[in-house]
Formats: C-alpha cells, sequence, structure tokens
C-alpha cells in the first residue's frame, strides 16, 4: 500500500478490533472510528477516533490529514430481529462512505456486508447480484450493496459477506454455545451431511488483508463470502469439547429438532421457558451453502481449529466469573439449540 495508512469503520467492535490489530501487526497506520472506545490500545500506529461516520465535519477533518490507500467499511447495526427502521442507520453511513470515497478518490473500498442477503435452503446465489433476504437486517445490506454498484466505480470497491463468525471477543458466542456445550445443555442434528459455515475471527481478518492487497481491477468478481470452509456442527463442536476439557453435544433428527423449535416458539409467546425456538431450529436442520472456493483459493487463509478453539476457551475463562464456575460445577444437562 502506497502510504500506508489505511480506515476501519467500526474499528473496536468484534471483527473490527480484530482486524485493525493484524493491520497494525502489517505495520500499516490504521484510523480507527467507531461510537465506542478501545479498551487497549495495543500499537503506536494504531489511531482512534469516537465519533459518527455520518458527522461530514468530523470526517472532513480526518481526511485532512492525508490519503488512505484503503477504507474497510464494518461499522453497522448488526443486532438481528430489529424493525426496518432501525437499520436506515446503515444505508445512511453507506451513502456517507460512498460520497467520502468519491470526494477523496479512495483507491480501494471493502464494504462488510452479510451473508443475510441471500438465504435460501441448499442453494448459492447465481450471481453478486442475487439477493433472497429473509430479515430486515439482510434488506438493509441488499440497499447498501446496490448503493456501492451503482455509485463507486468497478475497479474501485470489493464487497465481503461474512458468515458465522466466531473467537476471542463474541461474547453472544460465549454465553450461547459454548457456554451450552460446557454445561451439555446443547442440541445439534444427527444428520452429518447438515454444514455451516463457521468463520475464526483471525482467519477473517487475515482474508480481508489478503483481499485488500489484490488487485480489484483484475478480480473476477466484486463480491467474495468469508469463512472457513463448512464444517458438521458436530465436528465443530468436537473441537471446543477438547479445549474444554468437558461439555456435551445431545444430537437428534432433524424432525424432533423442528418439533421442539415450533413448541419453543409457541413457548415464548406465552412467557414460557423455550431453549430453542423454530429460526434456530430451521438453522439446525438445514444447509445454507455459501460459495467460499474462491476465497481460499485467493488468500490461502485457513483456521487451525484446535488453536482457534483453545484460544477462545482461554479468552472465555479470563473474562466471565460464571465460565469459570461452570467448569467446576455439575448440573443435569437441559437441552437447546446454539444461539450462533
Amino acid at each position: 500500500m502506497k502510504s500506508g495508512r489505511v480506515m476501519v469503520t467500526g474499528g473496536c467492535g468484534f471483527i473490527g478490533a480484530h482486524l485493525v490489530e493484524l493491520l497494525a501487526k502489517n505495520n500499516l497506520e490504521a484510523i480507527s472510528i467507531d461510537h465506542r472506545k478501545r479498551a487497549v490500545k495495543t500499537a503506536d500506529t494504531i489511531r482512534d477516533v469516537v465519533g459518527d461516520v455520518r458527522d461530514r465535519s468530523l470526517m472532513s477533518e480526518i481526511f485532512s490529514t492525508g490519503t488512505f490507500d484503503c477504507i474497510f467499511d464494518l461499522a453497522a447495526v448488526s443486532t438481528i430481529g430489529l424493525q426496518s427502521l432501525e437499520y436506515r442507520r446503515n444505508i445512511e453511513q453507506t451513502r456517507a462512505m460512498i460520497e467520502y470515497c468519491l470526494t477523496h478518490d479512495v483507491p480501494k473500498y471493502i464494504y462488510y456486508s452479510t451473508q443475510s442477503v441471500f438465504r435460501k435452503p441448499g442453494c448459492v446465489p447465481s450471481s453478486d447480484v442475487d439477493y433472497a433476504p429473509i430479515d430486515a437486517y439482510g434488506k438493509a445490506k441488499v440497499k447498501s450493496e446496490e448503493l456501492i454498484r451503482s455509485l463507486l466505480p468497478r475497479n474501485k470497491f470489493l464487497i465481503l459477506r461474512p458468515t458465522y463468525i466466531w473467537g476471542p471477543g463474541h461474547t453472544g458466542f460465549r454465553n450461547g454455545l459454548l457456554y451450552r456445550l460446557l454445561k451439555g445443555h446443547l442440541i445439534i442434528s444427527n444428520d452429518p451431511n447438515i454444514k455451516r459455515y463457521y468463520g475464526y475471527v483471525e482467519t477473517i481478518a487475515a482474508q480481508t488483508l489478503a483481499l485488500s492487497r489484490l488487485s480489484f481491477v483484475d478480480l473476477p468478481r466484486k463480491v467474495y463470502y468469508i469463512s472457513d470452509d463448512a464444517i458438521s456442527l458436530g465436528d465443530f463442536c468436537g473441537y471446543l469439547v477438547l479445549a474444554l476439557g468437558r461439555g456435551k453435544a445431545w444430537s437428534a433428527s432433524p424432525s424432533l429438532i423442528r418439533l421442539l423449535g415450533t413448541i419453543g416458539t409457541l413457548n415464548s409467546k406465552l412467557g414460557l421457558p423455550a431453549p430453542i425456538n423454530s429460526i434456530q431450529a430451521r438453522d439446525l436442520t438445514t444447509n445454507f451453502p455459501v460459495p467460499i472456493e474462491p476465497t481460499l483459493s485467493l488468500t490461502e487463509c485457513v483456521t487451525d481449529l484446535t488453536l482457534a478453539a483453545a484460544k477462545t476457551v482461554g479468552w472465555a475463562i479470563r473474562t466471565d466469573e460464571r465460565f469459570r464456575s461452570a467448569l467446576d460445577s455439575h448440573t443435569t444437562p437441559r437441552l437447546g439449540g446454539p444461539d450462533r
């Protein structure tokens, strides 16, 4: 990269924080813009700016400090299940970032979208613009992708679609799948042909950096999924159990899991306990493949799952008292599905 300066929006978020650390390790000056402060600054080449990317005055001041070789745009409202209006901010942020890229002639813009822009059982998108979102979050991301395509030159942008990302720093993963697995409360499908796409966060950051170093002019496509290769949930949990030293996932038939999901959703509406709902049951019993091969081929970034599981479990033990206590407790299993 020519100037050695890059910008990361959402640089204090789960993926963003790991990406900023990786950029700094690669001797790049990373300007991180987020509405939060970084807990610990680990390198002198990281500059944190607290603010909103829609603030034109703030962003003008940042761009006045020098040129950027690449912008990694990760900032987003990513909570699932909100109403459409609550995701409007994501579209507004995309409009603002496009404006800055055009005004300041940024050579490379990488936008973080989501796999949720296309969710059809057993199908992969037929093209980069084949969309099938299943919720308001996915629909907002589709709108952002369309804006980028319509307003930015083709040779200046890439769109990345992360899958299920996990690893140190993801409290939802720690408190959901990992904790339930530790307690013996997790239920999974007994069908080995049902796969999921989990992406370890350090690998996702490495894939992102590797793609940013390629010539956008020469790349055959503008959309790349970022993830590790497909794996059965049983095999994935096996690595985590090994790292935990205990834990268990209970397997059941897809039909039974779907029935439990339906009952769980009804229970939730009645204010009753619901260890698994119909959405979780659908994800547990359905293949949603993604075209990950182009990314793996171009970046050659893959995960050592034994090491990744050990790092994640170590982080969970260090950061959560409930998790530490659970390692020494023995309770009667109560089944449920993974949150992620």
